[in-house]
């Protein structure tokens, strides 16, 4: 598509998807245009879910977590908002003195809990586990003897922003936003009920080809892009 890396705003997303969307009626734009902005970050966010541990480092952040009093060992911190983390099986935890903390699925932390004491794990040691609450807020449990928890954080990929301010850059690498913009361009299509433009259909399962090889071949994510 000819894109510069400097002009991947939501505004020129949207320029674009329109571009290749022109052949839809007046009528049935109007309609669109009012889910536009849903429309890319899904777009977005399908494009980010094909291509895996390849971007990771771009959402990778550090969440601070604040523990809570400790009962009997156990620590239940306070809970992080819903839509904070994009996958609950790619996080590590890490604290001062315990350095990395290992974490457990919920029913395994809770057997180690009734086999073992904090005692057992001293002050310099001690387990975790992530779960989701029915909100769908995210809960984390420490159990160690250390007396406090300092500087414990999550270390988490987020999920993409949704971007609704036009002169924001959308949040995705540059390398992978003409790939979004075709996946927005093919759901207009399929909202309308339409047939995407073949010339749509063939970039995007191009593209899905390279990632699939590109995953499987164990490609460093470092060297993609």
């Amino acid at each position: 598509m000819g894109l510069s890396s400097s002009s991947f705003t939501l505004l020129k997303v949207k320029s674009e998807v329109r571009a290749q969307t022109s052949t839809i009626s007046q009528q049935e734009s109007g309609v669109i245009e009012l889910q536009l902005n849903d429309l890319v970050h899904h777009a977005l966010t399908n494009v980010r879910s094909a291509l895996d541990r390849l971007v990771d480092d771009f959402y990778r952040v550090e969440i601070s977590v604040t523990p809570g009093t400790p009962s009997s060992g156990l620590y239940t911190c306070t809970v992080l908002s819903a839509g904070t983390v994009w996958d609950l099986n790619k996080v590590s935890l890490w604290e001062g003195t315990l350095k990395e903390i290992p974490i457990y699925p919920r029913r395994q932390f809770d057997g180690l809990r009734s086999i073992y004491t904090s005692t057992d794990f001293g002050t310099t040691k001690g387990i975790a586990t992530i779960f989701t609450l029915a909100a769908g807020t995210i809960q984390i449990l420490v159990f160690s003897q250390a007396a406090s928890l300092t500087g414990l954080n999550l270390i988490a990929l987020r999920p993409p922003t949704k971007e609704t301010t036009d002169a924001n850059t959308v949040d995705l690498p540059d390398r992978w936003v003409p790939l979004a913009i075709d996946h927005c361009t093919m759901l207009v299509f399929r909202r309308l009920a339409k047939q995407p433009p073949a010339e749509v259909e063939g970039r995007v399962t191009a593209q899905a080809n390279m990632i699939a090889s590109l995953l499987g071949a164990q490609i460093d994510p470092q060297k993609v892009g």
